[in-house]
C-alpha cells in the first residue's frame, strides 16, 4: 500500500529526541517493513533541529507577551497556526494528486484541520492518531485560553468526526472523546505506544565511562531518563530521594527540558545535593548505556492520559521500575507485577523505592516481567498491521 505520513504541527520534528519523534519514526519505519511505500509529509521538518535546554524564547517575543497579556497572547498564536494550517492544506491537496496513496497517516495536531480536509475533498481514507486531549493540554502548557476557544473547540470535534477511524494510544483517551464528542466505540481502534527491539544500541565501555565520570562505583543508582518538564514530577522524585534511608544511592537525571533549571536549584537546596547529579543533553544512541548503569529506573509523573515512551525503555533494559498509577501506565504495568505504581507523592515515591532497594531479588523480577510483556506486546510492527487491516476494511 501507498501512504502518507503526515505531521502539521509546525513544531514536532521528525527527528526530535523527544517521545513524540520516536513515535513518528517508527512507525513510519514500521510501515515500510510490512512493505508499505509511505511519503512523510513533516511541517516541523525531518532533518535534526536544534534541541537546547529550557529555551525561554526572544526577548521581543516574551516582551510582546507581557505588553499584550497571556490571552491577547494566545489568541494570536491560534490565529497564526490556522492560517498556517490553511496554507499546509493546499500543499497537501497537491501532494495527494502526485502521490495518489490508499491514504493518510496523520498525528494528529492542536486545531489543525489541513489533513481531515484533504482527505475528505480527494476521497482519501483518512486515520488520526491521536496522543493527547488538544484542548486540555494546550491549556495545561499557557494556563489560559485564547478567545477563540469556542471555534477551536468545534476544530477539534471537526478533527475527529471528519476522520474515518480514530487511533488514540489509550483506553483513556479512547473513552474521553467518546464522552466529549459522543462517537461510537467503531470509530476507535486503540494503538498503544510501543518499543522496536532493534533500537536498543549498548556500549560496555560508555557505560564504563559514565560510572566513572560520576562516580557511580559501589553506589545503587536511581535513574530518570527523558525531557524534562513540571509534569514529569521530578521535584517529588528529589525529595523522595532525600528521604531515603539507604545513603549509598545517587540520583541520575538524565535530559533536558525547560523545567531543568528550577530542579537544578531544588537539588542545590537538597541535604543530598551532592548525590543528586544531572547529565544534561544526551544522543539517543547513548539512551541505554545511561540506563544499563541505573538499578531503578523512574517516570514519577505523567498526565491522565500520557503512556511514557520511557517505560518500553527501561522494560526492554529489564529493569524495576516505579511509575504514576494513571489508566495508560495499568494498561502496561499491573502494580507489583511488571513494576511498582505510586501515588506520586514524595512520602510514597520514597517509601515505594525503599522498599524495592531493601527488596532487590523481587524488583528485579518485576524487572524482567516487564521486558516479556513490552517485547510480546508492544510492537510498532503489530500496530502498523493493525491499521493496514482497519484501512483495507473501510
Amino acid at each position: 500500500m501507498k501512504l502518507i505520513y503526515y505531521s502539521p504541527h509546525p513544531d514536532l520534528n521528525l527527528q526530535s529526541l523527544s517521545g513524540y519523534g520516536t513515535h513518528m519514526r517508527e512507525m513510519i519505519t514500521a510501515f515500510r517493513e510490512l512493505g508499505c511505500e509511505v511519503f512523510p509529509i513533516i511541517m516541523g521538518g525531518a532533518t535534526a533541529p536544534n534541541e537546547t535546554a529550557g529555551s525561554p524564547g526572544s526577548p521581543l517575543k516574551n516582551g510582546l507577551k507581557r505588553v499584550v497579556g497571556a490571552r491577547v497572547w494566545e489568541t494570536l498564536k491560534d490565529v497564526n497556526l490556522v492560517r498556517t494550517d490553511r496554507s499546509y492544506e493546499s500543499s497537501l491537496r497537491e501532494n495527494i494528486k502526485t502521490i495518489e496513496p490508499d491514504f493518510i497517516y496523520e498525528r494528529a495536531s492542536y486545531i489543525q484541520l489541513s489533513g481531515v480536509r484533504s482527505a475528505r475533498k480527494s476521497s482519501v481514507p483518512h486515520v488520526l492518531e491521536v496522543n493527547t486531549p488538544q484542548l486540555e493540554e494546550r491549556l495545561r502548557f499557557t494556563g489560559t485560553r485564547s478567545f477563540l476557544h469556542k471555534k477551536n473547540r468545534e476544530r477539534d470535534r471537526e478533527q475527529l468526526c471528519s476522520t474515518d477511524l480514530i487511533l488514540p494510544v489509550n483506553t483513556a483517551l479512547k473513552e474521553y472523546f467518546m464522552d466529549r464528542y459522543s462517537l461510537d466505540s467503531s470509530r476507535f481502534l486503540v494503538l498503544p505506544n510501543a518499543f522496536n527491539r532493534d533500537s536498543i544500541r549498548r556500549d560496555d565501555a560508555n557505560r564504563e565511562r559514565i560510572r566513572q565520570r560520576y562516580n557511580l562505583g559501589g553506589r545503587r543508582v536511581i535513574g530518570f531518563v527523558g525531557s524534562i518538564f513540571e509534569w514529569h514530577n521530578l521535584e517529588s522524585l528529589i525529595e523522595a530521594f532525600e528521604m531515603l534511608e539507604q545513603r549509598d544511592t545517587t540520583l541520575l537525571i538524565v535530559g533536558f527540558g525547560e523545567h531543568v533549571d528550577h530542579l537544578k536549584q531544588k537539588a542545590r537546596e537538597s541535604r543530598r545535593s551532592g548525590d543528586i547529579l544531572f547529565t544534561g543533553k544526551v544522543e539517543k544512541q547513548h539512551i541505554f548505556d545511561y540506563i544499563s548503569v541505573m538499578d531503578i529506573c523512574t517516570a514519577p509523573g505523567a498526565a491522565w492520559y500520557q503512556t511514557p515512551i520511557k517505560l518500553f525503555e527501561y522494560g526492554a533494559m529489564a529493569k524495576p521500575v516505579l511509575a504514576p498509577k494513571t489508566a495508560p501506565v495499568r494498561d502496561v504495568i499491573t502494580d507489583g507485577e511488571e513494576g511498582f505504581l505510586t501515588d506520586g507523592t514524595a512520602s510514597e515515591i520514597a517509601a515505594r523505592l525503599g522498599w524495592m532497594l531493601n527488596h532487590p531479588g523481587e524488583a528485579k523480577e518485576a524487572g524482567r516481567r516487564l521486558q516479556h510483556r513490552v517485547f510480546h506486546d508492544f510492537t510498532w510492527q503489530s500496530n502498523a498491521k493493525k491499521v493496514l487491516e482497519s484501512v483495507r476494511s473501510l
